[in-house]
């Protein structure tokens, strides 16, 4: 009986390599294939997905191929959404699309979802990837924390902030992610900076903010250290896997500001 790994190494791969067919006869030849195993109820191994795939990309049928993955012709699969996140650079929808298909799967396998977390995360999409990290109560280590805070950092400060305060919630700031403490009590400098840095082992950083009033409550507008609740923005969609905007440079954190204050952010839950 042959198997799908022989038909792959003894017929398929024969094929394409020598190129003794071309795509506009391979590709009915693999989906009838898949629809042959379909009728019979056996799953569809992933190297026989990543052959279509590659061929409805080499003959650029994005159309074609967005119509298999939306109606299961390819099934989901780990490997197909891989494979879909490297094709993004020339079919931009392939992003939206192997996140929905790990999306799926994350239902019912385990680790899809830290697999989320890290796609979104490589595509700089901070908050949809720290909502799905709350949502889902996934453990993050101490190397995952400080990327996202350096990604962050990067970006926008008001985007440091939500991060670094997010982390801080679930006491996932430690000693390990000491320059960051830094960076945060020199930036948003607060009664507190000073116990924060002394707990990671660095030297104090001493508070030369507005005065504080006998009841704790400082007069300035900027983000309380003590504050509890995570800052966003209003435009941010629910989803936690939204599409990413077009391609354009990062926004850089804003340079000195001769001591002034950042605005006062937003108080939108994440």
């Amino acid at each position: 009986m042959l198997d799908q790994n022989d038909l792959y190494n003894h017929v398929f791969v024969p094929l394409d390599d020598n190129k003794l067919v071309g795509s506009d006869y391979f590709i009915p030849v693999l989906t009838e294939y898949v629809r042959s195993l379909s009728f019979y109820k056996q799953n569809v191994e992933h190297f026989v997905c990543k052959l279509i795939i590659e061929h409805l990309i080499t003959s650029n049928r994005y159309y074609q191929l967005h119509q298999f993955l939306q109606y299961h012709v390819i099934g989901d699969s780990v490997h197909v959404a891989c494979q879909l996140l490297s094709v993004e650079k020339n079919y931009p929808p392939a992003y939206q699309l192997a996140l929905d298909m790990l999306k799926r799967l994350s239902a019912t396998r385990k680790g899809v979802k830290d697999q989320i977390v890290e796609v979104l995360l490589t595509r700089h999409q901070l908050l949809p990837a720290l909502r799905l990290i709350r949502n889902a109560e996934i453990s993050v280590s101490t190397h995952a924390a400080e990327r996202f805070l350096e990604v962050a950092l990067e970006q926008d400060e008001n985007l440091f902030y939500t991060v670094y305060k997010f982390f801080e919630k679930r006491g996932e700031i430690n000693r390990e992610c000491a320059p960051f403490i830094q960076t945060f009590c020199k930036m948003f400098p607060g009664p507190d900076s000073a116990l924060w840095e002394s707990t990671a082992g660095l030297e104090a950083h001493h508070y030369s903010g507005p005065a504080v009033s006998s009841q704790g409550e400082s007069d300035d507008s900027a983000p309380s250290s003590s504050s509890s609740s995570l800052t966003t923005f209003a435009d941010l969609s629910s989803s936690p896997y939204a599409s990413p905007a077009p391609s354009s440079p990062f926004s850089k954190r804003r340079g000195n500001t001769g001591g002034k204050k950042p605005a006062a952010r937003s108080a939108l839950a994440l």
